[in-house]
């Protein structure tokens, strides 16, 4: 999960954290007038390790800025401006004036926040008094300056703007300081665009009791808040994070700055098309890659398959599961022509060529200051003509070279390299690329969809092809946070799926909680809730015991407290979530994964022998070997997760053609587990996460196409038959780019809890229909799937999912044992959100039909 779903969690957390202390419930805050601290006469039993506010430091000062800027507001200079105020919140978080050491600056903004919690300092304008910073952030480069320095280890800092709550809505919007340059020991003048802070924000609502997505009120902008999240900074353990800050203001305009929405609005260019790669000469053909450890890419040069495009193409082979390159460096090359002056240009335009329904890319630039800017595209199997607008490219924000100049402006004078990026985790396939060239063209011919597609669909009741659906592949996730959870109408909602398993506490929050320590605690779900949740719904649960956080002994504890004191006999047990992934802050290497985890096994299996535990592994790569070189003996299985799609490279053609890659991912676990395990040991394989985007889901999560995924991949699922499978989620939440996880609806949406989406009734259709036995049945169109299933008691039934998005399937369907009286189940587009609807229908051995595009439809014969 996940990068993305990752960090919204702890941002989730992060902003409930501020507002439930807003809401009346009991998070310490304190009022300050932050005026200069004397120095103290500390007590002997006080300390300024444990009580912040008696830290007495001395800070030398920034220099004045390099820069002219003209100030249209002054939010704190030596002193909070305008009589304001300030507040904090989270744990110990303290801050304080300290002496600078210059008489421009001669106080110094120090927050102390506390990285045990989620922490915060708020510098407020002042009661009722706020800013109107609407039309200078429209019209203007504007933005918020500040001098900045950190700590050794504090380089997670965020920064946000917060509006007035006249409407009873306070809403922030922030982001990640980093992502404007440096944050360490050093001062840093920085100089944040407004525009680069979202239009929505979040506030907490005290009655619904959850985090709303809100536009923000930029007429009455009233706080500038500094911020951390739990446990993300590497501080010695009783320490605080520290942050020091001067000279808040805001700036009508940021000098030199590349305003890229303006810009790319108002850019016009005659230049002709200049040809980058035709891959046909040698010096052209020095492309190099890079992988990262679980994934693997080749190259080579081979005959175009089309005249058309040349006589030479690069083809890319690659199976995917972190990261793979291909490079072309133009200074290593000696390229210092025209060909790398990318600036009279609009864009990217390329031939490409996919084996795949779709193949997806992300197009990576080192501009000038070797700053990495990114962009995704992708097309359709067969060649099609690409074209990338410089406008679509962002800074990337998981990483940046060491030597990259951060000025946030995307340099095309001397661009250093170009990186081609296959996308699409869990995916093994090859595609070409042809023809790179800078254009000035808007436009590629685009291919007419027909109206209509004839479409063969042939089946066998007959031959079965799995004798068993494992019922556990329809499992979903339900998070410690999710208040709503124990809401009556979710139970309800739940129930009706008849999930089987429900995975709790939920993703890199699992390895955060503390079972004992939630038990009546208000505002998070404990695990006796938890359980007389999963009595209600009629579903088994499935615990991820804290690794990251957490000990054998209290994994064993709990294995106790639910299987001996309780009686609950949980079976099925995981031990951490994602430990492998930078993004998750307890990560660990494989080793010590491995070895510790070793340890847990044994202390739960110490209490109940008959618990099923498995371990983390990534889709490939070394560490699963080497966590396996510790656990082989004693895991009964090992826990995947996929999502298809990475932050920001949604596209609705390349998510409908992934479910059909659990064709190479459960292969490829199967052979690594016979590889790496015991021989004649079973494992079972459980894929305890999975939906259509790693991180901040976009409009399409809530949309048909998420729904058509989700009936689609769990065809694809009965089709592997592999042990366990869990959705991600019940509830997530929205996010600022306007998407949500949950398949069903929080608090934070107008209609308020418990509305269920297109996906909630995709899963319920689809699991109703891919019961018992899968049998023969198959479709001559890529774009239409097809599942055909007998049911235990007999009845048969028929599930057709129509992919395109605007031509009508008149399919023809040959299955001779599909003869009688009927219901016609269908979810279409159209009405998505209120469910599906049925109607009997006359089933023939030969029968013509004609299906909508962007459809799911049931056939059922009793």
């Amino acid at each position: 999960m996940l990068l993305w779903k990752k960090s919204l969690i702890r941002q989730f957390l992060t902003l409930s954290g501020i507002f439930f202390f807003l809401s009346g419930c009991g998070m310490s805050l304190s009022i300050q007038s932050l005026s200069p601290v004397p120095q103290q006469q500390q007590d002997e039993k006080l300390s300024s390790d444990e009580y912040w506010d008696l830290l007495d430091e001395t800070i030398c000062s920034p220099k004045e800025p390099n820069v002219s800027t003209k100030r249209f507001a002054v939010w704190f200079n030596n002193e909070i401006a305008n009589n304001g105020f300030s507040y904090v919140y989270g744990g110990k978080t303290v801050a304080k004036i300290q002496k600078g050491t210059t008489k421009n600056y001669s106080g110094i903004l120090a927050c102390y926040f506390d990285n045990d919690d989620y922490s915060g300092v708020t510098v407020v304008l002042g009661d009722n008094k706020t800013i109107n910073i609407e039309s200078i952030r429209n019209e203007k480069p504007s933005g918020i300056a500040f001098w900045a320095k950190g700590d050794i280890g504090n380089e997670s800092i965020y920064v946000g703007l917060v509006d007035d709550e006249s409407d009873g809505m306070k809403v922030q919007t922030k982001i990640a300081l980093r992502d404007f340059g440096k944050v360490d020991t050093t001062w840093h003048y920085f100089m944040v665009p407004l525009k680069k802070f979202q239009v929505k924000g979040r506030y907490w609502d005290a009655v619904k009791k959850a985090e709303i997505v809100k536009d923000v009120n930029w007429k009455a902008i009233s706080e500038v808040r500094f911020s951390v999240n739990k446990g993300e900074n590497k501080v010695k353990s009783g320490k605080p994070v520290k942050f020091y800050v001067e000279d808040i203001s805001f700036i009508e305009e940021i000098p030199g700055y590349f305003d890229t929405e303006k810009y790319w609005q108002s850019f016009t260019s005659n230049e002709p098309d200049i040809l980058l790669h035709d891959l046909e000469t040698g010096s052209d053909q020095v492309w190099e890659t890079g992988s990262g450890p679980a994934s693997n890419v080749k190259i080579e040069i081979v005959k175009s398959m089309d005249k058309k495009y040349g006589e030479k193409s690069l083809a890319v082979t690659y199976s995917l599961s972190d990261w793979c390159d291909i490079m072309y460096d133009y200074p290593k090359n000696n390229i210092t022509d025209k060909r790398v002056n990318w600036s009279k240009h609009w864009g990217l335009k390329f031939d490409l060529y996919s084996t795949r329904p779709y193949q997806s890319i992300n197009v990576q630039i080192s501009d000038a200051g070797n700053e990495l800017y990114i962009a995704s595209c992708g097309g359709p199997q067969g060649w099609s003509e690409i074209i990338v607008p410089f406008k679509d490219f962002y800074k990337f924000p998981y990483y940046q070279p060491a030597d990259a100049k951060h000025n946030g402006i995307f340099d095309l004078e001397n661009v250093q390299k170009i990186d081609i990026k296959p996308a699409g985790e869990g995916l093994s396939s090859t595609f070409l690329i042809d023809n790179i060239r800078l254009t000035n063209s808007r436009t590629v011919q685009e291919i007419v969809a027909p109206a209509e597609k004839e479409v063969v669909i042939t089946g066998n009741f007959n031959s079965k092809i799995v004798e068993k659906i494992q019922s556990g592949i329809f499992g979903i996730n339900a998070q410690f946070w999710d208040g709503d959870l124990l809401s009556p109408k979710t139970s309800e909602f739940v129930k009706e799926i008849n999930h089987k398993v429900i995975r709790f506490p939920g993703g890199l929050s699992a390895d955060e909680y503390h079972w004992k320590e939630a038990l009546g605690k208000d505002g998070i779900v404990d695990i006796d809730e938890f359980m007389n949740f999963c009595k209600k719904t009629n579903c088994e649960p499935m615990i991820t015991v804290n690794f990251g956080t957490g000990t054998p002994e209290e994994a064993a504890a709990w294995v106790r407290y639910l299987n001996i004191e309780k009686k609950h006999n949980v079976r099925l047990w995981e031990v951490g979530n994602e430990l492998y992934g930078e993004w998750h802050k307890n990560h660990c290497s494989a080793e010590d994964y491995g070895k510790r985890t070793a340890e847990f096994i044994k202390a739960m299996k110490s209490i109940d022998p008959s618990i099923l535990i498995t371990v983390v592994w990534d889709l490939e790569g070394k560490w699963n070997k080497t966590v396996f070189d510790y656990t082989k003996d004693l895991a009964d299985g090992v826990n995947i997760h996929n999502y298809p799609q990475g932050s920001g490279q949604e596209n609705d053609i390349g998510l409908l053609a992934s479910p059909q890659i659990l064709d190479q991912i459960i292969p490829s676990v199967k052979r690594q587990l016979n590889d790496y395990g015991q021989k004649n040991k079973n494992y079972q394989i459980w894929l305890t996460e999975w939906n259509s985007v790693d991180f901040n889901p976009g409009p399409q999560s809530l949309s048909m196409v998420n729904a058509l995924f989700v009936a689609d991949y769990l065809g694809m699922l009965a089709k592997q038959n592999i042990d366990q499978a869990s959705y991600w989620t019940i509830h997530n939440g929205m996010f600022e780019q306007g998407g949500d996880y949950g398949y069903l609806s929080r608090n934070d949406i107008v209609e308020g809890a418990n509305v269920p989406r297109p996906s909630y009734w995709a899963f319920k259709l689809a699991n109703q229909s891919l019961r018992g036995s899968l049998v023969e049945c198959s479709s001559n169109d890529k774009n239409v799937s097809v599942y055909a299933n007998i049911h235990k008691d007999g009845k048969k039934s028929v599930l057709i999912i129509n992919k395109y998005p605007k031509t009508r399937a008149n399919v023809l369907m040959q299955i001779p044992e599909l003869v009688g009286s009927g219901m016609c189940t269908q979810l279409l587009n159209e009405t998505a959100s209120k469910g599906f609807t049925s109607k009997p229908i006359v089933l023939k051995k030969e029968m013509s039909l004609q299906l909508a595009p962007h459809s799911i439809t049931q056939f059922e014969l009793k």
